[in-house]
């Protein structure tokens, strides 16, 4: 599925929610696989995200499960993200991802709309001063 993609967490933290609705999505293509190999659990779920040519564009969600599905407003998948993964040790963080489809390419907030805002609300409490 073709989608635009919001990550919620950066090493192991939840992003403030400024930050969420300024980051611009990465887009591409959904992909959930049920893994069968590679040290997973059988049936466990791996969520990826692909470019056109077959690339990943972030990095992998291990142990995937969709959590909530709203429709048209979008879906949340959490999972495991690696950031160092080895034979002995591994560093994994919680990483979750608000997909929506058909994808966005700009922010929930740019700076031409916080400008907007900014001055909407000027004129607002202007006008109350009055």
């Amino acid at each position: 599925m073709h989608v635009s993609v919001t990550t919620l967490f950066e090493d192991g933290k939840r992003l403030s929610a400024y930050s969420i609705r300024t980051q611009v999505p990465a887009v591409g293509w959904l992909h959930l696989e049920i893994c069968d190999y590679g040290g997973i659990r059988p049936g466990q779920c791996r969520a990826r995200l692909l470019r056109e040519d077959g690339h990943d564009m972030l990095p992998w969600l291990e142990h995937a499960r969709l959590v909530t599905c709203r429709g048209r407003s979008g879906a949340l998948i959490e999972g495991v993200q690696y950031r160092k993964k080895g034979r002995k040790h591994s560093i994994a963080d919680v990483q979750r991802w608000w997909c929506e489809a058909p994808p966005r390419t700009q922010p929930l907030i740019d700076h031409q709309a916080r400008v907007l805002a900014a001055t909407r609300e000027f004129e607002r409490l202007s006008a109350q001063d009055w």
